[in-house]
């Protein structure tokens, strides 16, 4: 589903549509992955947001601090190009300023790549492996019909029994 969204989101921005971009990206649970985060700056930015844009680029600082989930919160050249442009068109000196100050944060701590954003959306989606159990079986998979969702439990509650 995440991919389909933000394949769609940035076909919106290729044709001039970034407000459908942003309706587009609201959909998608989990707000923290690369290419959502970098197609809403982009969005934003077309929009001539960049001072909603700004949090976004703030909140990788925090993110790099304490990475939960061992991913590499990164921007690519493309986003900040588009923010660059939007902040220059804002012409307000304190936003400048603001965001000079995080872009340098994320420049040193190498968090801006020069990869395309195009190709990340357009690569081949990796296979994952399913763990496989001892016995050869899938997890979770149980016969519903021999005894119900317990394996080995018998099919009545105890105690039900002893009232009869």
């Amino acid at each position: 589903m995440r991919r389909a969204a933000t394949f769609a989101a940035a076909l919106a921005i290729n044709q001039n549509e970034p407000g459908v971009a942003l309706e587009i990206l609201s959909t998608v649970q989990r707000q923290t992955y690369v290419t959502v985060r970098n197609l809403k700056v982009c969005a934003l930015a077309d929009l001539g947001r960049p001072d909603d844009a700004l949090p976004i680029l703030r909140n990788v600082l925090e993110f790099r601090d304490s990475p939960a989930d061992g991913q590499s919160h990164t921007f690519y050249k493309e986003a900040i190009t588009k923010m660059d442009s939007s902040v220059q068109k804002s012409n307000n000196p304190e936003l400048t300023t603001e965001y000079e100050s995080v872009l340098k944060k994320l420049v040193t701590l190498k968090l801006v790549i020069d990869d395309s954003l195009d190709a990340q959306l357009c690569s081949d989606i990796e296979a994952i492996q399913s763990p496989q159990r001892r016995d050869g079986q899938a997890p979770f998979k149980r016969d519903f019909r021999k005894g119900g969702f317990g394996g080995n439990r018998p099919s009545y509650r105890p105690g039900v029994r002893d009232l009869l």
